[in-house]
């Protein structure tokens, strides 16, 4: 699968025949990949907790 977005760079994913992924990224601006590294170390969205 490829994509190319205006402003958000390319890249692609490859799968395997065991269902392992390769992701490549290129172009993709600082503040994307800022407000994602932002995100994995703050996620702005909850999970649901189980008692």
């Amino acid at each position: 699968m490829e994509y190319e977005e205006d402003g958000l760079g390319s890249g692609r994913v490859c799968l395997d025949d065991e269902g392992r992924a390769n992701v490549e990224f290129t172009q993709v601006p600082n503040k994307v990949i800022a407000q994602a590294v932002d995100e994995i170390r703050s996620p702005t969205s909850t999970m649901p907790t189980t008692s």
